[in-house]
Protein backbone atom coordinates (compact mmCIF):
# COMPACT_ATOMS: atom_id res chain seq x y z
CA UNK A 1 0.00 0.00 0.00
CA UNK A 2 1.33 3.38 -0.83
CA UNK A 3 1.76 5.94 1.66
CA UNK A 4 1.69 9.47 0.07
CA UNK A 5 3.94 12.01 1.85
CA UNK A 6 3.11 12.76 5.49
CA UNK A 7 1.07 10.15 6.28
CA UNK A 8 1.40 6.87 8.41
CA UNK A 9 -0.88 3.60 8.09
CA UNK A 10 -1.03 1.41 10.41
CA UNK A 11 -2.14 -2.61 9.94
CA UNK A 12 -3.31 -4.97 12.95
CA UNK A 13 -0.90 -7.76 11.19
CA UNK A 14 2.33 -8.01 9.60
CA UNK A 15 1.98 -9.00 6.00
CA UNK A 16 0.44 -12.72 5.74
CA UNK A 17 -0.60 -12.86 9.56
CA UNK A 18 -4.23 -12.93 10.62
CA UNK A 19 -5.76 -10.49 12.96
CA UNK A 20 -7.22 -11.26 16.52
CA UNK A 21 -10.24 -11.16 18.31
CA UNK A 22 -11.16 -10.82 21.88
CA UNK A 23 -14.17 -9.48 23.41
CA UNK A 24 -15.92 -6.70 21.27
CA UNK A 25 -12.75 -5.77 19.59
CA UNK A 26 -9.44 -7.02 17.82
CA UNK A 27 -6.55 -6.96 20.16
CA UNK A 28 -5.28 -4.40 17.86
CA UNK A 29 -8.16 -2.02 18.05
CA UNK A 30 -8.38 -2.64 21.76
CA UNK A 31 -4.56 -1.97 22.37
CA UNK A 32 -4.72 1.26 20.25
CA UNK A 33 -7.66 2.17 22.08
CA UNK A 34 -5.09 1.69 25.51
CA UNK A 35 -2.94 4.04 23.96
CA UNK A 36 -4.48 6.79 21.76
CA UNK A 37 -5.46 9.41 24.37
CA UNK A 38 -1.82 9.07 26.17
CA UNK A 39 -0.62 12.86 26.04
CA UNK A 40 2.55 14.07 24.34
CA UNK A 41 3.30 10.73 23.18
CA UNK A 42 4.89 10.09 19.71
CA UNK A 43 2.39 8.66 17.03
CA UNK A 44 5.83 5.88 16.77
CA UNK A 45 6.27 5.24 20.13
CA UNK A 46 2.33 4.72 20.64
CA UNK A 47 2.30 2.14 17.90
CA UNK A 48 5.69 0.44 19.63
CA UNK A 49 3.12 0.38 22.84
CA UNK A 50 0.51 -0.94 20.62
CA UNK A 51 3.03 -4.03 18.90
CA UNK A 52 4.21 -4.75 22.31
CA UNK A 53 0.66 -5.32 24.06
CA UNK A 54 -0.54 -6.97 20.64
CA UNK A 55 2.49 -8.99 20.68
CA UNK A 56 1.82 -9.94 24.31
CA UNK A 57 -1.78 -10.64 24.11
CA UNK A 58 -1.03 -13.10 21.01
CA UNK A 59 2.02 -14.93 22.73
CA UNK A 60 3.96 -13.76 19.98
CA UNK A 61 1.51 -15.00 17.30
CA UNK A 62 0.39 -11.35 16.12
CA UNK A 63 3.17 -8.36 14.86
CA UNK A 64 1.26 -5.34 14.17
CA UNK A 65 3.05 -3.22 10.97
CA UNK A 66 3.12 0.76 9.83
CA UNK A 67 3.46 1.57 6.36
CA UNK A 68 5.01 5.01 6.64
CA UNK A 69 6.37 8.61 4.76
CA UNK A 70 6.30 10.73 7.66
CA UNK A 71 8.21 13.41 7.21
CA UNK A 72 7.82 15.47 10.75
CA UNK A 73 7.21 14.26 14.21
CA UNK A 74 3.33 14.17 14.93
CA UNK A 75 2.23 13.75 18.95
CA UNK A 76 -0.97 12.89 20.61
CA UNK A 77 -2.50 15.74 22.58
CA UNK A 78 0.40 17.73 22.63
CA UNK A 79 -1.06 20.41 24.04
CA UNK A 80 -3.07 23.45 24.11
CA UNK A 81 -2.29 27.03 22.20
CA UNK A 82 -1.60 29.03 24.90
CA UNK A 83 -3.71 32.30 25.00
CA UNK A 84 -1.59 35.33 24.03
CA UNK A 85 0.60 33.88 22.08
CA UNK A 86 -1.06 34.40 18.28
CA UNK A 87 -2.92 37.28 17.43
CA UNK A 88 -5.64 35.80 16.71
CA UNK A 89 -9.23 34.95 18.81
CA UNK A 90 -9.76 31.65 20.78
CA UNK A 91 -12.30 30.97 18.09
CA UNK A 92 -10.22 31.48 15.26
CA UNK A 93 -7.79 29.06 16.69
CA UNK A 94 -10.16 27.10 17.61
CA UNK A 95 -11.77 26.89 14.33
CA UNK A 96 -15.22 25.34 14.82
CA UNK A 97 -18.16 26.94 14.55
CA UNK A 98 -16.21 29.95 13.40
CA UNK A 99 -18.29 32.99 12.32
CA UNK A 100 -16.51 34.59 9.13
CA UNK A 101 -16.18 38.66 11.12
CA UNK A 102 -17.20 40.16 7.91
CA UNK A 103 -18.94 39.49 4.39
CA UNK A 104 -16.28 39.32 1.56
CA UNK A 105 -13.92 36.72 -0.37
CA UNK A 106 -12.62 35.29 2.57
CA UNK A 107 -16.85 34.84 4.24
CA UNK A 108 -17.31 32.94 0.29
CA UNK A 109 -14.04 31.03 0.63
CA UNK A 110 -14.80 29.82 4.12
CA UNK A 111 -17.71 28.15 3.52
CA UNK A 112 -16.62 26.47 0.07
CA UNK A 113 -14.20 24.52 2.33
CA UNK A 114 -15.97 24.12 4.55
CA UNK A 115 -18.92 22.19 3.15
CA UNK A 116 -17.09 18.77 2.85
CA UNK A 117 -17.21 18.15 -0.68
CA UNK A 118 -13.83 18.40 -2.39
CA UNK A 119 -15.81 19.61 -5.69
CA UNK A 120 -16.45 23.04 -3.85
CA UNK A 121 -12.99 22.53 -1.96
CA UNK A 122 -10.42 21.82 -4.78
CA UNK A 123 -11.46 25.50 -6.52
CA UNK A 124 -10.61 27.24 -3.38
CA UNK A 125 -6.82 27.92 -3.81
CA UNK A 126 -7.19 29.15 -7.16
CA UNK A 127 -10.08 31.82 -6.24
CA UNK A 128 -7.76 33.13 -4.13
CA UNK A 129 -6.45 36.83 -4.85
CA UNK A 130 -3.82 38.30 -2.66
CA UNK A 131 -5.18 42.04 -3.55
CA UNK A 132 -8.33 41.15 -2.65
CA UNK A 133 -7.54 39.55 0.82
CA UNK A 134 -5.79 42.56 1.82
CA UNK A 135 -8.90 43.84 3.16
CA UNK A 136 -9.98 41.16 5.29
CA UNK A 137 -10.29 39.97 9.13
CA UNK A 138 -6.43 38.39 10.26
CA UNK A 139 -8.98 35.82 12.31
CA UNK A 140 -10.84 35.22 8.72
CA UNK A 141 -7.58 35.08 7.49
CA UNK A 142 -5.95 32.45 9.30
CA UNK A 143 -9.51 30.30 9.45
CA UNK A 144 -9.09 30.25 5.66
CA UNK A 145 -5.41 29.74 5.55
CA UNK A 146 -6.08 26.46 7.92
CA UNK A 147 -9.07 25.60 6.15
CA UNK A 148 -7.65 25.24 2.58
CA UNK A 149 -4.03 23.33 4.19
CA UNK A 150 -6.81 20.82 6.48
CA UNK A 151 -9.08 20.73 2.94
CA UNK A 152 -5.90 19.73 0.45
CA UNK A 153 -5.00 16.71 2.22
CA UNK A 154 -1.29 17.72 2.91
CA UNK A 155 -2.08 18.28 7.00
CA UNK A 156 -0.88 15.33 8.88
Amino acid sequence: MLALKGTIIAFATSPGQIAKEKDCHGIFTSALLKYIGTAKITIEEMLKRVRNTVYLETKGKQITWEHTSLMGNFRFNEGIIEKGIYPYTELALADKDYEVEKAGLCKELIELVVTHDWNYQNDNPGLLNKSQLKNEASDDLFVQGINIYQSSGCSN
